[in-house]
């Protein structure tokens, strides 16, 4: 609480305005306050006493709280009790503090006599009757009093005088009700008897339950009569696993174990991990904790599609069997899209097409264009064969742009070749020197060289022996 003295009214020197935290006091009226060095701080009304006597007239009062004082000079804080930080600065004007009693003060007598009065006992004749025997450790009963107490003694026992002697029922020894009776149909719980929670987990629902099997918490199984269906989920709801609100009719939540579900049919280590996988099974994992052949596999049925990932970064897909390279496999970084077919390879080649047969092979290759490594590769037949293009039904090969070279990596014509000799392997004449010719073509025949030097008209040159 607060600090409190009488006649504790001080006039303040001069006019202040709003946020001033430091306000000196007429000479000599510093005394009249207590000094919070020592007594504590303490709440001060501030107003106008030239036009309003009474503070609560004046629309400008303000409370502050006294922090410090040396003398005359006072250090408070402002806006205190919900006023507003005002301006106490009219001319003309005396503003005065007096140390008075607020809501404030009024709260903290209160909170204070709440502590102090709970441990208080009226007297023998309390005022609302009855009677509180402390030695007794007894509680005098009274229908018009109610009584809230925390017991700790060994029973609770009615002694009303009025209403005579009533039976105990709560045996605090032993934390039974007394005198309660075997259950019956429809009876109040407060009255039944309780069975222990050391022979809870012995409970069967009866001998012949109606979903068949029984219910044996001791083992934690859940057991089916001769072989039949243990258990089974008879209506329109879901069922979940680490989970209280499944929102599928199967509902596994992560546990924050290394797997979260395996249906599976296979072959296990002693430590319960799957070490292979038979036909119709279901595992899903996170491949942390499994071997790296079948930590992740989603599904696996004999001649059946598959999916899978590895505990190394191998993902694929097969369709006939779990090793890639059966029937139809997708490994890393493989895209099927509406645009296209994607293969992403750090590596070199980038992207590679190939079947082969016998001694045979067929491949269609592309290279990153850097270093030594080639841009695009076309091949055909045993290695070391030559190199074949075939078009069919007349088809025409067209290189638009850039230069060709044979034998040459950098070519720097159309058609660059690193040899001694070009053979066109078949004889033509042109009819007359206006035959028609594009310009450029070149033939030959066994007498004449010829060269269309515009379009249809040639020129031959005569060949001779040596």
């Amino acid at each position: 609480m607060d600090v409190v003295k009488n006649f504790a009214k001080v006039i303040v020197s001069t006019g202040y305005a709003s946020g001033a935290t430091s306000v000196t006091l007429q000479t000599g009226h510093g005394v009249n306050l207590p000094d919070p060095s020592v007594d504590g701080d303490f709440n001060l009304v501030w107003w106008n006493a030239t036009d309003y006597p009474n503070p609560a007239d004046d629309a400008g009062v303000e409370i502050v709280r006294c922090t410090a004082r040396a003398g005359d000079a006072l250090t408070v804080t402002r806006a205190q009790e919900l006023t507003l930080d005002a301006n106490h600065n009219v001319a003309s004007k005396t503003y005065q503090m007096i140390l008075s009693l607020t809501k404030k003060m009024i709260d903290d007598i209160v909170a204070e006599l709440a502590v102090r009065l709970s441990a208080v006992i009226e007297d023998l004749t309390p005022q609302l009757g009855g009677n509180l025997d402390m030695n007794g450790h007894n509680i005098g009963g009274n229908t018009e009093a109610q009584i809230d107490a925390a017991v700790t003694n060994t029973h609770i026992q009615g002694t009303d005088t009025t209403l005579g002697a009533q039976a105990e029922n709560l045996d605090m020894n032993t934390h039974k009700i007394v005198g309660v009776v075997d259950p019956t149909a429809d009876q109040e719980g407060a009255t039944k008897k309780y069975v222990d929670d050391n022979s809870i987990n012995n409970v069967v629902e009866d001998t012949t339950p109606q979903l068949g099997g029984n219910l044996d918490l001791q083992t934690n199984k859940v057991v089916g009569e001769g072989g039949a269906d243990g258990v089974y989920v008879d209506n329109d709801g879901n069922v979940g696993l680490f989970t209280i609100l499944p929102g599928y009719r199967l509902d596994v939540r992560s546990n924050g174990l290394d797997s979260q579900m395996h249906v599976s049919r296979g072959s296990f280590d002693d430590g319960g991990y799957l070490t292979s996988l038979s036909d119709e099974s279901l595992y899903m994992s996170n491949g942390v904790a499994y071997n790296a052949s079948l930590g992740g596999w989603v599904a696996k049925t004999a001649d059946s599609s598959v999916l899978g990932a590895t505990g190394d970064t191998t993902k694929w897909y097969s369709a006939s069997n779990k090793t890639p390279g059966n029937a139809i496999s997708l490994q890393l970084n493989v895209e099927i899209r509406p645009n296209g077919l994607y293969i992403h390879n750090p590596g070199s080649p980038a992207f590679v097409l190939q079947s082969g047969y016998d001694s045979h092979y067929g491949i269609l290759e592309w290279r990153k264009n850097s270093g030594s490594t080639r841009g695009a590769f076309l091949g055909w037949g045993t290695p070391g064969s030559y190199l074949q293009f075939k078009l069919e039904d007349g088809n025409d090969l067209a290189i638009t742009d850039g230069d060709v070279g044979l034998d040459v990596i950098l070519p720097t014509a159309k058609l660059d070749i690193d040899s001694d000799k070009v053979r066109l392997r078949t004889s033509k004449t042109p009819a007359t020197a206006g035959a028609a010719g594009n310009q450029g073509d070149i033939c030959w025949d066994s007498d004449f060289l010829y060269v269309c030097v515009a379009t249809n008209t040639w020129k031959r040159s005569a060949l001779s022996t040596w």
